[in-house]
């Protein structure tokens, strides 16, 4: 009797592994379609709005920044390359396109704006005193 349940545990065991690693499938497999989601920071004081944002594994030329009515633009790609018939067996990290904007205050100034990448997080800074539209460099 006791062999009966072992093989019993046995098979619910195996379909639990296969049911999770579908979902991982499924879950990652619409990542790669569409855009994924920044994680972002954005703390506020009178006189600036800091933006932190994890990018990690990117380099600057990767990434874009830019403002134009009002709105604070973050964008970029980033591609995992694999070799020929490689087969995940486990997939987690991010890869594809990102996209995503942020509300400045009126009294921003865009044209002050500084930004800079450092160790996978890339902080922007915006300073209230102005208006303003145009690319930001990323030192």
């Amino acid at each position: 009797m006791s062999e009966l349940f072992v093989e019993i545990e046995k098979q619910v065991s195996r379909i639990g592994k296969e049911f999770q690693a579908a979902m991982d499938r499924f879950q990652h497999e619409g990542e790669q379609l569409d855009s994924f989601r920044l994680r972002a920071d954005v703390l506020e004081t009178e006189s600036e709005v800091l933006v932190n944002i994890d990018l990690p594994g990117l380099t600057r030329e990767q990434v874009q920044l830019s403002v134009a009515n009002g709105v604070l633009t973050v964008k970029g790609e980033r591609n995992i390359e694999t070799p020929e018939q490689t087969v995940f067996s486990k997939r987690e990290r991010y890869f594809g396109q990102f996209y995503r904007s942020f509300p400045l205050p009126e009294n921003a100034a865009p044209k002050e704006i500084s930004a800079r990448l450092t160790n996978g997080v890339l902080e922007i800074r915006v300073p209230k005193t102005g208006t303003g539209n145009g690319e930001i460099p990323i030192g």
